[in-house]
């Protein structure tokens, strides 16, 4: 597959971006894109063999945004993003403000805490818009 994503928005309280603050889009061809739970405790989110999504009545509110692990060296060894082979798109399903995560790490970081470093992105897989996300290293 292929994600685009716009790293470093700024994002108000409101979980909407200013639009200044971010790097131009960039664009990933063959990466390998691999969902949270898609081999475990969420695999009920996924299509089965048959091409029905399963019966679990949590299914739209539990897959509505999965968390995303892109590796940028699945088909290319040298591939990177910024001297990283792979990189999480957090969710954040159960954070309204969207904010928490790099809120709390950069509280850790100035506590002296080694924390990875995050930023908010736009994420667009295969060309459809696929949400607001945390990029963490």
């Amino acid at each position: 597959g292929n994600v685009t994503f716009r790293v470093g928005e700024r994002v108000d309280a409101a979980g909407g971006g200013d639009g200044h603050g971010g790097a131009a889009p960039e664009l990933y061809d063959h990466v390998g894109i691999r969902y949270k739970g898609s081999k475990g405790s969420l695999e009920f989110c996924f299509t089965n063999a048959t091409g029905n999504e399963g019966s679990n009545p949590w299914n739209k509110r539990l897959c509505k945004k999965l968390s995303i692990k892109i590796s940028f060296d699945k088909y290319n060894d040298e591939g990177r993003f910024h001297d990283m082979k792979k990189i999480q798109l957090h969710g954040m399903m159960n954070d309204n403000s969207l904010m928490r995560e790099c809120l709390a790490y950069g509280l850790y970081r100035r506590m002296g805490v080694h924390v990875p470093r995050c930023a908010h992105a736009k994420v667009f897989i295969n060309g459809e818009y696929s949400g607001l996300y945390v990029a963490v290293e």
